[in-house]
């Protein structure tokens, strides 16, 4: 599972700054279009939107499995590494479960979109909102790591 969880989080990384770059080219090419050429894309806002989509949700299963979300420390650092490692342990058994109901709810999402498509692209919207979904598994995948092999040692550091 761990080979797995950091293998997932280096190629999903990789895509996450393949789609940051192709969205600042839409974005840059789009402002260029509008008010250099005076003639706008009529694509580039939904192409925006769902690449946004996209760098969102896996961008936060990145930041989850770097370990960098931001998290409010005071109770841990005041009750020591045992309670820091409880809080941890907590944290990640709800991000399981907050996952699980995203997923829930983006399925039935997915289903009610599933035969709407984006007008200027004519893609099925579904590939926006599988974001959600995808990343939840993403994410669930790290959180069990986390649970198995626990959190990187700088997490107990300050409670030390």
């Amino acid at each position: 599972m761990l080979r797995i969880s950091e293998g997932l989080a280096r190629v999903v990384l990789n895509v996450v700054v393949v789609l940051m770059v192709v969205e600042t080219a839409v974005v840059s090419s789009a402002v260029f279009a509008r008010y250099v050429l005076n003639s706008p894309f009529s694509w580039s806002e939904e192409m925006a939107r769902l690449l946004l989509a996209w760098i969102v949700f896996l961008g936060a299963s990145c930041a989850y499995a770097s370990d960098n979300l931001v998290r409010i420390t005071v109770l841990g650092d005041l009750a020591g590494p045992a309670v820091t490692r409880a809080i941890l342990l907590l944290t990640d058994v709800l991000i399981i479960l907050f996952s699980a109901v995203a997923f829930w709810f983006a399925i039935k999402l997915g289903s009610m979109t599933a035969h709407q498509t984006m007008p200027s692209l004519q893609l099925p919207l579904l590939w926006a909102t599988s974001a959600i979904p995808v990343s939840c598994v993403i994410i669930v995948i790290h959180a069990i790591r986390f649970l198995r092999f626990g959190h990187p040692p700088q997490d107990l550091v300050a409670a030390d």
